[in-house]
């Protein structure tokens, strides 16, 4: 779907691209930074339970059970039901925007939070697994069986458990897995379901992935799941070999797969996370591997564009979590330690640098983390308190836009 929120979404890129080495001139005060290559504070007083981000916003569960979200609300993703203070991007011209946390209106008490990487809609879980999104939804990205944008959480239809959320980095979809494993997805790219269909579903569809997984991660043109037996399963687009396949389309392998396919070297993964364009699992001994494009696998490789195998990200880090970006992945040590890798245009590595990195560098704070949040570069101490860094063109890291009016 080309639409307003693709186009936004690319001109949000071009702008990182543009103003990442942009400072102040003139002997003027040059306002707040553009971006954060070292993790900032959110709050001093809310204290959260469980964290998402995307590139654009960012939004928390608290101790109390309230949700809050901060930065980009041009389509209600901050479900406040109103708009807020204004910023003024180049490209984009006004948009609504705020680094303040504002709590979300209307929202039941949700333990695990969803944001679309691209921005566009956020996702709530609640404790007995009702699903509830607001933000983007001319689409049905929302679930309700509409095809319309809300400022508020709406609860998705179907009065369904879910056990876990994911939405796709694109805002093309969202799916949730059930106790027993089934999958259930919605959104505009049915495609990106994995269960062989296209079109658009503006409820919940049951996809049949041959399969239960245990979880799932959704990319921008992929998915990639874990069965029961720990095997990663991907489908969607391989042109840049993010299905782990052996193959990518871009140097005339299989270009596209709309049913799951089996990562080749038969490994045994305990969490899988997904970027744009790449995937990365953690295996059972805490090592993580990637596939995809090249830049985002964290070793160094003869091959300069993708990989269609899995690679051992280098360091020999043992992980207990990871958390992947657009084109970046973190991974959480047990020492609390994050270590990142891949893009770092804005500072998305967190280690005080804008250089792209290809193997992992550590993130640069004196804060030790309990758990990252689904989507990189945000993690959270063990009391809760949330610290986030890379680019706040829209306040997503918990501060003052540089561009807000």
């Amino acid at each position: 779907m080309q639409g307003a929120f693709q186009l936004a979404v690319a001109a949000f890129v071009a702008l990182a691209l543009s103003v990442s080495g942009c400072g102040g001139g003139g002997g003027q005060d040059p306002g707040p930074p553009k971006d954060y290559p070292t993790p900032v504070l959110v709050s001093e007083t809310l204290r959260f339970v469980a964290l998402d981000t995307s590139q654009a916003h960012t939004c928390g569960t608290t101790l109390d059970g309230g949700t809050w979200c901060w930065g980009i609300n041009e389509y209600g993703e901050l479900g406040t039901g109103t708009t807020l203070d204004l910023c003024d991007i180049p490209g984009i011209t006004l948009v609504a925007c705020t680094g303040a946390p504002q709590r979300v209106v209307g929202a039941p008490v949700f333990t695990a939070l969803a944001t679309s990487l691209g921005s566009g809609h956020s996702c709530g879980l609640t404790a007995v697994g009702a699903a509830w999104c607001w933000g983007f939804g001319v689409g049905g990205q929302l679930g309700d069986g509409r095809s319309i944008n809300s400022t508020m959480p709406v609860a998705v239809a179907g009065g369904l458990a879910f056990t876990m959320l994911r939405a796709s980095t694109s805002s093309h979809a969202t799916c949730g897995l059930t106790a027993s494993g089934a999958g259930w997805c919605w959104g505009p790219a049915a495609e990106l379901f994995g269960g062989g269909s296209s079109g658009m579903a503006a409820t919940p569809v049951r996809v049949d992935w041959g399969r239960p997984f245990v979880a799932l991660d959704l990319g921008e043109l992929h998915g990639c799941g874990l069965g029961a037996d720990g095997r990663a399963w991907c489908w969607g687009s391989n042109w840049y070999g993010q299905l782990g396949v052996g193959s990518a389309g871009g140097s005339g392998g299989l270009a596209q797969s709309n049913t799951p396919l089996a990562v080749v070297g038969g490994r045994v993964f305990r969490s899988i996370a997904s970027g744009a364009d790449h995937s990365c699992a953690l295996d059972l001994a805490g090592a993580a591997w990637c596939w995809g494009v090249a830049m985002a696998l964290g070793s160094p490789t003869a091959v300069r564009d993708y990989v269609g195998t899995p690679q051992t990200v280098a360091g020999g880090h043992v992980f207990t979590a990871l958390a992947s970006g657009q084109l970046h992945t973190c991974g959480l040590t047990a020492a609390g330690e994050v270590w990142c890798w891949g893009q770092n245009y804005n500072g998305e590595l967190g280690d005080g640098t804008r250089t792209a990195a290809q193997i992992p560098v550590r993130v640069d704070t004196g804060a030790r983390f309990d758990r990252l949040a689904h989507r990189a570069s945000c993690a959270l101490t063990a009391d809760g308190q949330a610290w986030c860094w890379g680019g706040n063109t829209f306040g997503q890291v918990g501060r003052r836009s540089h561009w807000a009016q």
